[in-house]
């Protein structure tokens, strides 16, 4: 109860002083595992192109939990895909950022840290995971060589890269496509797994068939 009560009145503050950068140092008792929450007004720049953001709205309700293993229900989520954190709107012109999370469900979407980054879970298996990274490109602004104008604004573009977990959390990169796929899986499945790709008319280089190769992978 006392969680509950504490976040409301953080949101409640924040909304007060949606001007000013807020900290608030914790949201458990004894301020140690609940984790850190920081508002602040979202700039309005009319010389960049994009957002940091991966939704298109704030009309996104998730089940947030904690370092500590709290977990608590909130509203008008989004990920910031910059700094691989998420957070919520709070009013127009404000947002909470979220420190020291470790899982967020998000609709079916379930979101996992590693290493202070957060990954789309795509397949949770114990042999072998998949997970998908968001994060923003930042393309500088075209300038005129002469008289230094801008040409074309700065750009902030969504990306997207994936990655194998291991069964000891280890993460390791990989391209959508068959080299660095059957890299990756033990050398005595390869067979068996070419044959499945064959057979079901799969492609590496499509995520939705990366998937259903990696569950036959897992099963084998």
């Amino acid at each position: 109860m006392r969680y509950l009560i504490l976040i409301y009145f953080n949101f409640y503050f924040a909304s007060i002083f949606s001007q000013t950068f807020i900290n608030v140092s914790s949201l458990s008792e004894g301020g140690g595992g609940g984790g850190t929450v920081s508002a602040i007004v979202t700039p309005n720049n009319n010389k960049i192109i994009g957002n940091i953001y991966l939704f298109d709205n704030w009309n996104n309700k998730a089940i947030l939990t904690s370092d500590n293993g709290k977990s608590f229900e909130l509203n008008n989520m989004n990920f910031n895909a910059k700094e691989s954190k998420f957070a919520a709107k709070i009013s127009n012109d404000s947002i909470f950022t979220f420190y020291n999370l470790k899982r967020v469900s998000l609709g079916e979407s379930n979101y996992v840290r590693y290493n202070d980054t957060f990954y789309l879970e795509l397949i949770s298996d114990i042999k072998l995971g998949l997970l998908k990274e968001f994060y923003i490109d930042e393309m500088a602004p075209k300038m005129h060589a002469t008289t230094n104008t801008i040409l074309e604004p700065a750009k902030l573009v969504l990306e997207s890269r994936y990655y194998f977990k291991s069964f000891n959390d280890n993460l390791i990169p990989f391209k959508l496509n068959k080299k660095s796929f059957l890299e990756i899986i033990e050398s005595d499945q390869r067979i068996e797994v070419q044959k499945f790709v064959k057979s079901n008319k799969l492609k590496y280089n499509k995520i939705n068939d990366i998937v259903k190769i990696l569950n036959f992978y897992n099963s084998i």
